[in-house]
Order: structure tokens, then sequence, then C-alpha cells
């Protein structure tokens, strides 16, 4: 059984684990996983596209279709397909707006149209999970080296990239690999690679033929090389029909809620249409919470902030999310908070077996089975078998 988390939990568990065992910084974000339907494609595929196709599908199988990101959708899909273009298209946003999951469905939907090769996605772990805790590892900082080693990892080339030590020459070599096929390169949080600002200047001209898809919580503005595109929240129509998909799976919070749109469109309101809150409020009414009690608590947090893509107000941010995460943490044992903490700091897109969680001897099977459903029940985490 493989355990994931929802995006952005760690920005809110950062105080605790900071408690517990010292500084602790958030390294990746993940959008919400919903469930998803299955693609079909009249395109044959290739070895290299069917293999990057489950990856993507498997990894991200219980995202929904997306829900009022078609204009967006289609503007980075057909730049991507323009062979004769050469733009890095930059996804941009706060946490919990969609990036990932806009980035997944267009890397599907190229796969299947034979668009490209394969998909490289690049992504940061700056921490490992040790019996004794949590350690920094040495690379924690991704940086333009250890980007260009990821991807030529990923092109099966990976023990003749670490025995160049040149910068300049290593840069050569990946742009060789890239031009060998046409790839779409993934970096996911581009905010949290050391010196990202110099890095998205050795982009231009970089990809040879192949495209790159960067996903960030920061605005890339100045360069002509980029294409940007902005997410918000979603509007109030999109919201209701995200919520609707939720709820079909959420009976306590359906009952709570009942058939009332008007409800709906109040969390829309103060979620300022983000999926990733609307998915976290809709999991405290499952918990048993009555909408009085929720709605009471968001009227204390100024949510406008959230949907000001300019913004950079955090404080503002993680308050909106500390109250959504906050009744939900108390009601967790301290062994389930570890755990919970454990699952946030691995790699997400990857998810953590069963096995991985054994391995670190810290609970055996049926201390996990038992702390496990309630994390599922309050949406902090799912399963997959």
């Amino acid at each position: 059984m493989i355990f994931k988390k929802l995006e952005l939990i760690e920005q809110y568990l950062e105080k605790y684990y900071q408690e517990k065992y010292g500084n602790y910084s958030s390294n990746n974000s993940f959008s919400v996983i919903h469930e998803r339907e299955n693609f079909s494609s009249s395109h044959e595929l290739n070895e290299s596209q069917r293999e990057s196709l489950r990856k993507l599908q498997h990894n991200h199988k219980h995202y929904i279709e997306l829900t009022g990101r078609e204009d967006e959708f289609y503007d980075i899909y057909y730049s991507l397909a323009d062979e004769t273009s050469n733009l890095v298209i930059s996804i941009e946003g706060i946490g919990g707006v969609g990036k990932t999951a806009l980035t997944t469905e267009v890397c599907i939907k190229s796969l299947e149209a034979g668009n490209f090769h394969s998909v490289l996605w690049q992504s940061a772990k700056p921490y490992e999970m040790t019996v004794g805790g949590k350690n920094k590892l040495s690379n924690a900082c991704i940086d333009w080296d250890s980007v260009l080693t990821g991807i030529a990892t990923n092109l099966g080339k990976g023990a003749d990239v670490i025995r160049i030590t040149e910068i300049e020459r290593k840069q050569d070599f990946v742009k060789t690999l890239l031009g060998e096929n046409r790839y779409l390169v993934i970096i996911d949080n581009l905010e949290t690679i050391e010196g990202y600002s110099d890095l998205v200047k050795k982009l231009n001209n970089f990809f040879n033929g192949s495209r790159a898809i960067l996903t960030t919580r920061r605005m890339v503005s100045g360069f002509k090389h980029i294409e940007p595109i902005s997410l918000k929240g979603l509007t109030q129509e999109n919201s209701i029909k995200f919520l609707n998909k939720l709820l079909e799976v959420k009976e306590n919070a359906r009952n709570t809620i009942g058939n009332d749109n008007e409800n709906l469109s109040r969390i829309h309101t103060f979620t300022g249409g983000l999926p990733l809150a609307m998915e976290l409020i809709i999991g405290k009414l499952q918990m048993g919470y009555s909408l009085n009690t929720v709605f009471t608590g968001l009227e204390k947090v100024n949510y406008k902030v959230i949907n000001d893509p300019n913004s950079t107000d955090e404080d503002i941010y993680k308050d909106f999310y500390g109250f959504i995460y906050q009744d939900s943490w108390e009601q967790l044992s301290n062994e389930e908070r570890d755990l919970l903490i454990y699952l946030g700091v691995n790699d997400v897109s990857e998810g953590t077996s069963m096995k991985d969680i054994i391995d670190i001897n810290v609970w055996d099977t049926e201390q996990i089975q038992n702390m496990m459903p309630k994390l599922i029940e309050f949406s902090l985490v799912t399963s997959e078998i």
C-alpha cells in the first residue's frame, strides 16, 4: 500500500517539527489528489512514451479531470506542440492552486499525442528520514549542477555525467542529450532551487529542440524566453463543480452540506477557489464538524490575499492553512503526528510504501495499520493498493 501526502501539509507542520527536531524547510509542492479518468489515444506509443505515461498515471492517478483550467491547458499544450518555439513555460501560483495537476494533465495529453519522446520530471528532496529523525542531505538545496545531473540520470547517463566536473562541459553534455529526442523536462518547485533566478537565465536556448515546464510559487518575469502562465483560484461556478465531485465520496460532508449550492458558494468565497483549501474544508466536514464551526473559523482569516499572485504575505497564507489543519493536528496522537511528519518529508510524487515505513524501525505493521485510517479519514493522506 502506498501512502501519499496532500500538498503543502508541511507548511502547517513546520512549527511542530521545529519543536521536535529543529529547523525545518518545506521542499515540495503537490496538488490535491483525487480520482481521475483514464485517458485513451489512437496514437501508437513507443516504449519510452509508454513508460513515461505509466509513471505519470501511476503517480497521479487520483487526480480528477481538470476543472476550470481549460484555457490554461490549451495555451500550454499548443505552445509545447509548436516545434518552432523554444519558449520555457512557467506555471506560477500559490501552493494549492493546482500547478502540479495542470502540469500532469499537459504531460499526459502531450505523450498520448506523441508530441514528446518522454517526460523528465525533476523534483527536490533536501531531507532523508532515519531512525534518529530527519537529516539534511549534503546537497539539500538543488542547484543547476544537480538539475543537469538529474536530467542526465533520467536519460540513463548518470554514470557519465558524474565524471564531468566542469559545469560548462556538463551543461554541453546534457544539452546534446536533449537534442537526441524531443523531451519534455519538468522542473517542479523552481523557487526551492538555490539561485533559481540565475538558473532561469541558463535555460535560454538550452533545451535543444526539447521543451520545459517550470512550476513555481514565485513569479518569473523579465525573461524573453519564459512564457508565464499565472494560476488563480477557480471561479465560483467551477468551484461548485469541483466540490460536488469531492462530495461524491465524502458522505458525512455531503449530509452536512446537503444539496444547497449556497453553502458551496460560501466555501468558494472563503478559500478564494483554491482546490487544496476546498479539499481540506470538505475533510473537516467529513470529520464531523458543523458548517457553522467551520465558517466561523474561516471568518477569522484574511483569505483575500490568497488569490493575489503578487502577495508575499506568507504569514496570512500559513494562518489560513493553520486553521484548516489545527483541529486535525490536535486530534492526532504523538505517534500519529510523527507518522504524518515522516510521510511529509519523503518524496510524495513516488509515495511511501508500507515497507519503507516499517524499515525505519519506529512502528510495526499493526501500529501503522491502526494509525493510518485516522490520517486518511482526516484527508491528511490518501492510500493506494
